[in-house]
């Protein structure tokens, strides 16, 4: 019988073994990138460099090795190790001293939120230190800096780094095209992308403090409870952390000011993840949020949802006017489905600004519930409680929660309607863990039969896809609880509520629809 590894459990093992799946990072095969150098070329220039050639072990150490060399410049600041690699447009040691004093000053508010945030003395992301690497790289000249920081770092991740792979991948052709590459500790940004050039100052200023937000946020979800988070709840949060730092949401939405209703592409990205698609689970989304379409057909919400100025009272007054449409926005709907545009990020925003700063519910906060790091059971699953029980859980208690959590794997897929899944698990010899009411429970009970490798690896998917099912149907319920206390709230203010009487007010309005705090 396969026994977890040390590195993630017998599943990514398991998937090679029985040549059921080829893993993708966004929908890019892992493999060696063409047009760039080797990828072990590339880190062995770096190597070079750092005096450090010959050095064949990868993992943590090599990797700070190499950060603590006279190849790279280093400024601390908060949890952030910043470093510029000299090399080619770092070269001189004036540059890249100046893009490190940039970048200090900019994340400066930042590093003063997180502070405020995440101040338990260990956790997912509180007290632990982050490195940032600026590299400086013209594609046009061929410069290879950027490329041989990530080759470093991907054959760092095959020893023992941060478990980033063998799972998700660092060095491939798509990674190397964007303008910065993250794991779950480093992330490596190429300034001489244009999408970095083109902001200019403002991407020191807060361009950067945004997306080291988004790995930060990856790492929340990734590390702590089990599950992904649907769209709202993930880009919400980087949003009001963004605005609470810098004043405004660093994404409007979309590079144009107005919207399609015709997005397929973008309606199922961030959604994905809940239902494994073919014969393995895909990756979390776990980049930068998506740009929308900006191929339009029809104009379907006005420009404000885009507008970051009006980020700043988290679009109080539209929402406020929204929610006398015959379609109101809903985190309900966007559950059933699965779509997620520049009105509902916009409403994703004012939903954790509120929950989060104007009427926090009572009792335990969500941030400390979520800074939890989790931990791989001898089964391959996290032992962490599903995402949506946490969320439940802030929220005061949520019954229809509850009663869903206590039912077993077969009542809970005839409650779904799908009893072609419970026909597959008979059909893979899984009839045992049918009784079982937990995800965790399920995949310990599979742990400890005696089946073929092929039937495992189907039995510990179809776990997961039930889960998926499961937590998807969990969303909608706890989607209509936040939707009532932001009815309540909008409604007890139609315009932001700055004067503490208007927050009071909310602030009550919010609660009376929430439950008790629990246990």
């Amino acid at each position: 019988m396969l026994r977890p590894g040390v590195r993630g459990g017998w599943l990514p093992t398991l998937l090679l073994l029985t040549g059921l799946a080829v893993p993708l990072v966004a929908g890019v095969p892992i493999g060696v990138p063409t047009g760039v150098p080797d990828r072990d070329q590339a880190r062995d220039r770096l190597l070079e460099r750092a005096d450090l050639s010959g050095s064949a072990e990868g993992g943590r150490a090599l990797f700070e090795a190499a950060l603590a060399s006279e190849a790279f410049d280093h400024r601390a600041v908060g949890p952030f190790d910043l470093y510029a690699y000299r090399a080619d447009g770092f070269k001189q040691g004036k540059d890249s001293k100046k893009a490190l004093t940039s970048a200090a000053e900019g994340l400066e508010p930042l590093t003063e939120a997180l502070s405020a945030r995440f101040g338990a003395e260990r956790g997912v992301i509180s007290g632990r230190r982050f490195p940032v690497v600026l590299t400086s790289a013209r594609t046009d000249k061929q410069e290879t800096a950027f490329a041989e920081v990530i080759g470093l770092l991907d054959h760092c991740e095959d020893g023992s780094f941060s478990g980033y792979k063998p799972d998700l991948a660092v060095w491939t052709e798509g990674q190397l095209e964007q303008d910065s590459v993250s794991t779950w500790e480093v992330t490596v940004f190429n300034v001489q992308h244009e999408a970095i050039k083109r902001e200019g100052r403002d991407w020191y200023a807060h361009g950067l403090g945004y997306q080291l937000l988004n790995a930060l946020v990856n790492r929340l979800y990734a590390k702590g409870p089990w599950g992904p988070p649907p769209p709202w709840l993930r880009e919400g949060l980087v949003d009001e952390l963004d605005i609470e730092t810098y004043g405004e949401a660093w994404v409007k939405g979309a590079e144009s000011m107005s919207f399609s209703s015709s997005q397929g592409g973008y309606a199922r990205q961030g959604w994905s993840g809940f239902v494994p698609k073919g014969s393995s689970p895909p990756p979390p989304f776990l980049g930068n949020p998506p740009k929308l379409s900006v191929k339009f057909s029809k104009t379907t919400v006005s420009d404000s949802w885009l507008n970051r100025n009006n980020s700043k009272t988290r679009h109080w007054s539209e929402l406020v006017g929204d929610m006398r449409s015959e379609a109101p926005v809903s985190l309900a709907s966007m559950a059933a489905s699965q779509e997620f545009g520049p009105r509902d990020r916009a409403y994703a925003r004012c939903v954790l600004h509120v929950l989060l700063a104007v009427a926090p519910p009572a009792g335990p906060g969500l941030l400390e519930a979520l800074d939890v790091e989790s931990q791989l059971a001898r089964s391959g699953m996290r032992d962490a409680d599903p995402l949506p029980v946490v969320v439940a859980r802030w929220l005061g208690g949520v019954p229809e929660i509850d009663a869903i959590e206590a039912l077993s794997m077969q009542a809970l897929l005839l409650s779904l309607e799908k009893p072609e899944i419970v026909e597959r698990i008979h059909e893979a010899g899984g009839a045992g863990m049918l009784g079982l009411s937990d995800h965790r429970k399920q995949a310990d009970w599979l742990y400890l039969q005696k089946l073929d490798d092929r039937s495992r690896l189907k039995l510990f998917l179809t776990i997961a896809e039930v889960e998926g099912y499961q937590e998807l149907r969990e969303w909608e319920i706890l989607g209509n609880v936040v939707d009532r206390a932001m009815r309540a709230g909008l409604a007890a203010s139609k315009s932001y509520p700055k004067q503490d009487d208007r927050k009071l007010d909310v602030t009550a309005a919010v609660r009376s629809t929430l439950g008790s705090p629990q246990d």
